[in-house]
């Protein structure tokens, strides 16, 4: 029996390319890459010591069996124009969130982020 779940782990390995490292996470990110699999979403962890998994912030929410997402928008490669939303339920449309940064009748806040970004 051993020898048969080890073959069973050596064959999925193989079958997905990657070691399955899914054993070493805590069982809130375990239920977040199933929950994600489950939307057909190949969700990958990285490794724990890393600064960007520290400060990932997507998770899901038993209550409403929601993914809520962190979605960092990068507006130009080579500029500081990063924002970031950390919690974006799984149904938004990401033209209603990204646009509020990028909508200008939405008054003087969004005005302001526009400059930021460098827009008008």
């Amino acid at each position: 029996r051993l020898a048969d779940s080890a073959h069973r782990e050596a064959y999925k390995s193989r079958l997905h390319g990657r070691p399955q490292a899914d054993s070493v996470l805590p069982p809130h990110l375990k239920t977040l890459v199933r929950q994600a699999r489950s939307r057909y979403i190949n969700l990958q962890i990285m490794p724990a010591a890393m600064q960007r998994r520290k400060s990932n912030t997507t998770s899901f929410r038993q209550r409403d069996q929601a993914i809520w997402w962190m979605v960092e928008w990068v507006f130009h490669p080579d500029s500081l124009a990063v924002r970031v939303d950390h919690k974006v339920p799984e149904g938004s449309v990401l033209g209603e969130v990204l646009g509020r940064y990028l909508d200008p009748s939405l008054g003087t806040a969004n005005a302001l982020e526009r400059q930021k970004l460098g827009g008008s």
